[in-house]
């Protein structure tokens, strides 16, 4: 994994706890049993919110 995107996945897990998406322990546990990769914080998020990145749902949940 490169650095840019070990920095990318850090700032998305950051950017899901800020927005209490998710917690911490549940980022734990989410990310050990399925991997520490982007797909699996885009899972995280659809399956709270319905929306499928980071930019669907800063684009309407910021109307």
């Amino acid at each position: 994994m490169l650095a840019n995107e070990k920095r990318e996945i850090l700032e998305m897990c950051n950017w899901l706890i800020d927005n209490g998406i998710a917690t911490v322990d549940e980022l734990l546990l989410v990310t050990y049993m399925n991997g520490y990769n982007m797909r699996v914080l885009n899972d995280v998020l659809y399956y709270r919110t319905g929306y499928h990145n980071r930019e669907q749902w800063e684009k309407e949940e910021t109307k």
